[in-house]
């Protein structure tokens, strides 16, 4: 294994490379890119955010918002399986700031404002401001709604989940019972019967 991604690293080193020479900006910073990618398919979470960190600072000069906000939820979601939470929560609110100034200037949708917001969630949920997590996944809902692209309502679904869920660990039944209907509700709306048949089986245990 260890072989297949020295063989990997060095062909995004040549891609860089090439693509320096020929001009090809925006092919460099998606090696960078695609190096962060392979370490976190690795497993090599802290390995992969200097990676990370080089194309974040290529797409910003290329102005490639989209990508840019893609490596730090990446970064973000990589420090949670480090157990690294403070600095997800960071890393999230990083992209925030930096997704909610992309959309003010007609360069980013709802939805990606949404993705960076929903890392914030997890991370605060991580760090057990069980509140906090809530009041901010209440705004990625937000967001999710008025983006309302299939991929939002598949959030939609999924962000309710998490607050089922903290509500559950919370000992708010009542609550989590409510939450997982309205899951339950959000799979249904996607003809996802897997996921509202996993959300049904919950509520039998709250």
């Amino acid at each position: 294994r260890l072989g297949r991604l020295d063989d990997a690293f060095r062909l995004l080193d040549l891609a860089e490379r090439t693509a320096r020479h020929q001009g090809w900006e925006a092919s460099a910073a998606r090696a960078l890119f695609s190096r962060g990618l392979i370490l976190t398919e690795a497993g090599r979470y802290r390995d992969s955010v200097p990676a990370y960190e080089q194309a974040i600072a290529e797409y910003e000069r290329l102005g490639g918002v989209v990508s840019l906000l893609n490596a730090l939820f990446n970064i973000s979601s990589n420090q949670v399986a480090l157990g690294d939470y403070s600095d997800a929560l960071a890393t999230s609110e990083r992209g925030t700031a930096r997704a909610e100034a992309a959309r003010a200037e007609g360069n980013a949708s709802p939805y990606d404002v949404g993705e960076q917001v929903l890392r914030q969630g997890v991370a605060l949920k991580h760090l057990g401001r069980y509140d906090d997590a809530l009041a901010v996944y209440s705004h990625a809902l937000t967001l999710y709604e008025e983006d309302g692209s299939t991929a939002s309502l598949r959030r939609i679904a999924t962000v309710r989940n998490r607050q089922a869920e903290i509500q559950k660990e919370r000992g708010l039944y009542r609550d989590a019972r409510a939450a997982y209907e309205a899951v339950r509700g959000a799979f249904a709306a996607l003809a996802d019967t897997e996921g509202a048949a996993d959300a049904f089986d919950e509520l039998g245990f709250v």
